[in-house]
């Protein structure tokens, strides 16, 4: 049986070569900013909300620039590449010492596009 399954979700692969930025991306994903950019770009309804590639391409994440953090995140990566633990709560903590990374208000529900 040929049968596909989705939730819509967007699959990212990064590009040959590009591992040196897997911490920025992991820690950029887990925060309020990307979640404001993403929920702005997105069009249609909740539960059939879309974003078009050239909308996702133009999102700004944080880079981690401070060597000690960095290696943090390196670190912490590794078992949540394994599967073995969440990344999301230690991301809060990294971007909570980046000063100069915009933090938005957290939203009081998830169900602002209805």
């Amino acid at each position: 049986m040929n049968l596909v399954v989705t939730n819509g979700c967007t699959r990212l692969r990064l590009k040959e070569g590009k591992a040196d930025i897997l911490p920025d991306l992991v820690v950029g994903l887990c925060s309020e900013a990307f979640c404001v950019q993403i929920r702005g770009l997105a069009t249609g309804s909740d539960g059939l909300a879309e974003i078009v590639d050239d909308d996702l391409l133009s999102i700004v994440l944080p880079k981690v620039l401070d060597p000690f953090t960095r290696e943090k995140v390196a670190k912490q990566m590794e078992p949540m590449l394994s599967g073995d633990s969440r990344f999301s709560k230690f991301a809060k903590v990294v971007l909570g010492d980046m000063p100069q990374f915009p933090t938005p208000s957290p939203r009081k529900s998830h169900c602002a596009l209805v």
